[in-house]
């Protein structure tokens, strides 16, 4: 089987997990047997002297020079990189085509319908509530008739969806007045191989050091977090070492009234790639998982960030489902599991959470166990080829 994988990341800097995801996806499909090639249009960010399995396409993108012309440009910019992705596509040999959702518009739609019955798209979050928490309220409503529109047309021509949640294939059902063919939720997973297990650091019952990575959106929920630690007046020592843009940090903490001390807590890191992060990992002694999931209406989530802190064997706070994460599993007393709601962090019921952890020897091993047996990339991509073979009718 020869798959050809597509991935529009417009700022490699700003999706440095999300690559890291594509990588292993890559690789698992080829431990699995499939011929693939995986590229990647972007048009900003660095590449850093990357030597890895995928071949990267750079694809330069218009400034916005005029007031209101931002859906003109958006538009243009699409016809580049299709443009550029049909070129690629006459060149190579292929069977089946896998998409990471580009969302859907006139440019996607022609495209799937010039290889109808070849693509596969793959999604990773509901679409529309993502455009309802990103974008002004204005400019959300035209992109939303636009991803309704055209995916009413495009979604007909698709050899299959592949969704990361059981939450994400409802949502593209729900779009379309039509049965979608050949469908699979297959939740995200991690490199296990290639995942660092973290050193325990020492505890001495008080200093409690919390890792919180991402590209702060809504859906992260870091102003819980932040009003949590902002109505704590316990006995413990909390540093947060906070990894990501510095800009986005810095908006919003500013939206908060904290004190000059637990200002000083909060240590803002920037992006942070490579092996650089172990030591991020090896200090710190609980990390933060997805805490906003539920406003964009996911029942079921399957961050990333969640697989790589249990390879990574860091227990972590999250709130909601987590679809690999059932109750009962083997793990769930190394995890911290809060409501999918607005209700702040209980911070002194952290500090309970951290005691009782650090009082069980090697938990990071039990959890990276964990992972090798249930979150492997390659259980995973054995999966989605079984489905590529259903829909190529191998």
């Amino acid at each position: 089987m020869k798959l050809v994988y597509l991935a529009i990341l417009d700022d490699l800097d700003a999706y440095i997990g999300v690559l890291k995801k594509i990588k292993s996806q890559t690789q698992g499909l080829k431990n699995n047997g499939v011929v693939i090639n995986t590229y990647i249009f972007y048009s900003k960010g660095s590449l850093g002297g990357s030597n890895d399995n995928l071949i990267y396409k750079y694809v330069e993108k218009s400034a916005k020079r005029v007031p209101f012309t931002g859906v003109i440009l958006e538009y243009l910019h699409k016809r580049k990189i299709f443009k550029a992705i049909n070129n690629l596509i006459r060149e190579i040999d292929f069977d089946i085509i896998y998409f990471r959702y580009p969302f859907s518009d006139y440019h996607s739609y022609k495209f799937v319908k010039k290889n109808k019955g070849k693509v596969i798209f793959e999604h990773n979050t509901k679409e529309l509530e993502e455009l309802n928490l990103t974008l002004k309220p204005s400019l959300a409503k035209i992109f939303k008739l636009r991803e309704n529109f055209f995916a009413t047309l495009t979604f007909r021509e698709l050899g299959g969806t592949v969704g990361c949640s059981i939450d994400f294939v409802n949502h593209q059902q729900d779009k379309v007045n039509y049965k979608l063919k050949n469908t699979v939720a297959i939740s995200n997973g991690i490199n296990v191989q290639a995942t660092l297990v973290r050193s325990v650091p020492p505890f001495n019952g008080k200093d409690i050091n919390v890792l919180f990575a991402a590209n702060i959106s809504n859906w992260h929920g870091f102003d819980r977090l932040l009003n949590g630690f902002k109505q704590y007046d316990g006995e413990a020592n909390y540093t947060f070492y906070l990894l990501g843009d510095k800009n986005l940090f810095e908006k919003e903490i500013s939206k908060f009234n904290i004190s000059e001390n637990k200002i000083n807590a909060l240590h803002l890191e920037g992006f942070i790639k490579g092996s650089l992060i172990n030591e991020y990992f090896d200090k710190c002694h609980i990390a933060i998982g997805s805490l906003g999931l539920h406003r964009l209406g996911i029942i079921n989530g399957v961050p990333l960030k969640h697989r790589e802190y249990i390879a990574r064997g860091i227990p972590f706070v999250y709130s909601g489902n987590d679809q690999d994460l059932p109750t009962g599993n083997k793990i769930e007393s190394f995890l911290m599991n809060i409501t999918a709601d607005e209700n702040f962090v209980n911070f002194y019921k952290m500090d309970e959470f951290v005691k009782r952890i650090y009082c069980v020897p090697e938990h990071n091993l039990k959890l990276h166990k964990f992972a090798i047996e249930n979150i492997d990339w390659d259980i995973k991509m054995q999966q989605l080829k079984l489905f590529i073979e259903k829909v190529c009718h191998y």
